[in-house]
């Protein structure tokens, strides 16, 4: 997931990516970004931005499809 300096993981780059299309986009534009970071392990899904969601759930949407 985070690779190493000289070979950067899915992390860095998709990073890099969204910032670097923002940025080739122009000044006019305004853009957010939002960032989930969880953890599947043992069949439990976990927010590692905020310790205390535990064991979140995933559920069908019909709006905005399948979210947790």
């Amino acid at each position: 997931m985070l690779g190493s300096p000289e070979n950067p993981g899915v992390l860095p780059c998709a990073v890099r990516d969204i910032f670097g299309m923002i940025s080739s986009r122009g000044v006019s534009e305004e853009f957010s970004v939002w960032v989930s970071y969880m953890e599947i392990y043992n069949e439990n899904i976990n927010d590692l931005l905020s310790p205390s969601s535990t064991n979140l759930k995933i559920v069908d949407d019909s709006k905005w499809g399948t979210i947790v």
